[in-house]
């Protein structure tokens, strides 16, 4: 039995040193602040929500490891915890349960206030004060003292990160001004905060963050690590719009995906002007995906500086070219395509395969494309214009 808990007891210490790695070696911490007693608390209440109430189980685990309970959500999603006498803070909580059919596992930490409230939110915002580390791994095996306070230290500018991210959105268009986590007002009747999430939904997972409107569609989908530089180089972000038709008339339905692409550029041999692309790599996971309303037009939004391929996809369809790209966002808002189904700049060349360039122009953060032309299956035209 000795054996098996000092095993036990190896395993914890590998673990929290693992996590400590992630949050000290990735600039987690906020080194250099003076640490402050901290305020009497002797409960610890919130509500659990998604825009609907969460029916299930908020769990309290204190800094020392330990669970000091767990409570089931009231009809309106709220829950309350008596920690008198438990200096053991800050404490981790999460939640688990159901609303609207779906499973949830959320989480929220107590920064100094009575007040914890859980949903999609605190959730993105205690994973950010983890720097991105599993808060599954942390709430089963590593939360303790040490690993608390790197959190706690970094709590606070996680909360303003995430509302500067989400405020940048087009969708919520800085509509968030409360502390997610202490909003006493808080409350799942779809108004204020609560509203939000009748727009949206934000999970998080494997380290990276995702975010959709209700219908679907991807406004977002990155590490959360990269939080900050995407809401600090482009404050709103860009977006890339266009639309599909078939047979000149609107196609709907059709799923338009955005994948980070690298590659090389070189100058095409005896053409002034004229430039190529090469050693082309698309990523196999989109970071944001449309769908084609009824008048087929879809939008990339939440398009950070970068180069991409947009891919358009629907069943008993084939779009020729299958993709628009290589574009490329530079940081002050120039855009380049390179793009094998280009006209204009077009140079021949057996070997590099794609090597036509065409400079496009930015509107209002918005990259606007030329027309593409195909066939699918049965004939019939349709083309794609980001306009």
């Amino acid at each position: 039995m000795r054996n098996i808990s000092n095993k036990i007891q190896m395993v914890r210490r590998y673990l929290t040193a693992l996590i400590l790695l992630v949050l000290f070696g990735c600039g987690g911490g906020g080194g250099g602040t003076v640490a402050q007693p901290d305020p009497v608390i002797n409960s610890v209440s919130g509500i659990a929500a998604v825009g609907k109430p969460l029916s299930g189980t908020v769990y309290l685990k204190d800094s020392s490891g330990t669970v000091v309970g767990s409570k089931s959500t009231g009809a309106d999603g709220s829950y309350s915890f008596d920690v008198t006498g438990n200096s053991n803070k800050p404490f981790l909580l999460k939640a688990v349960g159901s609303a609207n059919g779906l499973n949830y596992t959320l989480y929220s930490m107590l920064h100094d206030k009575e007040t914890v409230n859980i949903n999609p939110l605190t959730n993105l915002i205690t994973a950010r004060a983890a720097q991105g580390a599993n808060l599954d791994t942390i709430y089963d095996n590593g939360f303790n003292d040490v690993i608390a306070s790197a959190m706690k230290s970094g709590l606070v500018q996680a909360m303003i990160d995430v509302k500067a991210f989400i405020n940048n959105l087009a969708e919520v268009n800085g509509s968030v001004t409360v502390d997610p986590i202490t909003d006493s007002t808080y409350k799942a009747d779809g108004t204020g905060l609560d509203a939000l999430f009748d727009k949206i939904s934000v999970t998080v997972a494997s380290g990276s963050f995702t975010v959709k409107k209700a219908n679907g569609e991807t406004l977002a989908n990155m590490a959360v690590n990269d939080i900050t530089s995407a809401t600090a180089d482009e404050p709103g972000g860009y977006t890339i719009t266009g639309k599909v038709l078939f047979n000149n008339a609107a196609l709907s339905g059709v799923s338009v995906a955005l994948y980070k692409t690298t590659y090389e550029i070189y100058l095409v041999p005896g053409l002034d002007g004229h430039y190529g692309a090469n050693n082309i790599l698309k990523e196999s996971v989109a970071i944001v995906t449309a769908k084609t309303g009824f008048d087929g037009v879809y939008s990339l939004k939440g398009v950070s500086a970068g180069s991409y391929t947009v891919v358009p996809t629907l069943g008993g369809y084939l779009f020729t070219p299958g993709s628009i790209g290589v574009i490329s966002i530079s940081s002050d808002g120039l855009v380049y395509l390179f793009d094998e189904g280009k006209g204009g700049n077009q140079v021949t060349d057996g070997i590099n395969g794609i090597i036509y360039n065409s400079t496009l122009t930015m509107f209002d953060n918005t990259v606007h494309e030329q027309n593409f032309a195909g066939v699918i299956p049965g004939g019939g035209d349709f083309g794609i214009t980001v306009d």
